[in-house]
């Protein structure tokens, strides 16, 4: 997995990083320092990634509860793999302590994640 905290974010677009040429800086709300760069989408990346988002839907909307289970306990791993470094992301980006980083944003979305990917058909039914 690629540092959260590369110089160069790219939006993801169909699964792919996509260089707009228009970079920005990302600033760190604590000291007003910027802390890496990212590739600012325009209209056209911006069009791209809608359509992309129609097209995942139309594959995603057609899996079973079964398999929407699968990936959502998958993403759960992740954030459960990452959390450290998911931490050290929101309390640069927002300015905030890595412990309320942890305890308003990751716990959070882990036991989201870890309720629906137990309980989605339930939840659909």
């Amino acid at each position: 997995m690629k540092s959260l905290l590369a110089s160069h974010l790219r939006p993801i677009i169909d699964g792919q990083d996509v260089a707009t040429g228009h970079l920005a800086p990302a600033i760190r709300p604590s000291t007003g320092e910027p802390f890496a760069e990212f590739h600012r989408a325009g209209p056209a990346e911006i069009d791209a990634a809608v359509g992309a988002a129609a097209k995942a839907f139309r594959h995603w909307s057609r899996t079973s509860f079964a398999e929407r289970k699968r990936h959502l306990g998958l993403l759960l791993d992740v954030v459960r793999r990452s959390h450290v470094e998911i931490e050290r992301l929101i309390a640069v980006e927002q300015g905030k302590p890595i412990g309320e980083a942890r305890a308003v944003d990751i716990v959070p979305a882990a036991d989201t994640l870890r309720y629906l990917s137990r309980f989605l058909g339930e939840l659909l039914a």
